[in-house]
């Protein structure tokens, strides 16, 4: 049987440091989310560049919990929290484990305890403790953030931002990338010089496509809401 002891709602800092070794696949992102296996990394890329998400603490809490009177610790890889959505309600707090999908659909005897033990200590504070691996992440979706990542914070004049978002008005707030470029500037040097500009805007999120296509020129593209 599994007892777990309530500990703080949301953790401040990770309770495990992880040791930055990357010949060992571990490492930390530049927001210092720290991450064991290339597959994490992955996911923590992806949780990274989303705008819904709140706080992303990686290592961040340790789970205590009983099996037949031996205590046992589980550290899981991150605890998500969300912003409000378009109706104001604030979705409920994730606690992700990242495992290969061969591990997550077939758990040693120790490992699918400390999913049950993760399971029942997020039942407790009405959170939810999900197994993510592979399957859950698109290929297409980490190539695109990771190209539109080089954009975030790129500075970008101000009348460039206003005379793409009229264009896109125009268009009925939506466009390939190509067509918006296109009706704005005649030119292939002055579409070019202006490209950039609308990566930094898909990159923060003012502008919005779908990121599990490839990102082409071809791509829709529309004003984030």
């Amino acid at each position: 049987m599994l007892n777990t002891k309530r500990q703080a709602e949301i953790p401040a800092k990770p309770v495990r440091r992880i040791g930055v070794k990357t010949q060992h696949v571990r490492g930390q992102l530049v927001g210092g989310q720290e991450y064991e296996s290339l597959l994490e990394r992955d996911f923590l890329k992806i949780l990274r560049f989303d705008p819904a998400v709140d706080t992303l603490l990686t290592q961040p809490l340790k789970i205590t919990y009983d099996v037949q009177g031996a205590k046992r610790t589980y550290v899981p890889d991150a605890l998500v929290t969300f912003k409000p959505d378009s109706q104001g309600v604030v979705p409920k707090p994730v606690l992700y484990e990242v495992k290969p999908l061969e591990y997550a659909e077939h758990p040693d005897y120790s490992l699918a305890e400390k999913f049950s033990a993760a399971t029942l200590y997020c039942d407790e504070r009405n959170w939810i403790f999900k197994v993510v691996t592979e399957a859950d992440i698109s290929a297409s979706r980490l190539e695109n953030i990771n190209f539109l990542s080089r954009y975030q914070g790129r500075p970008i004049h101000k009348g460039n931002r206003q005379l793409i978002r009229e264009q896109l008005a125009r268009w009925n707030d939506c466009a390939t990338i190509q067509a918006l470029l296109t009706s704005i500037y005649r030119t292939p040097t002055a579409q070019a010089e202006l490209l950039p500009d609308i990566w930094t805007l898909l990159a923060a999120h003012e502008l919005a496509v779908d990121l599990d296509l490839r990102l082409t020129m071809t791509s829709e593209i529309w004003i984030a809401r």
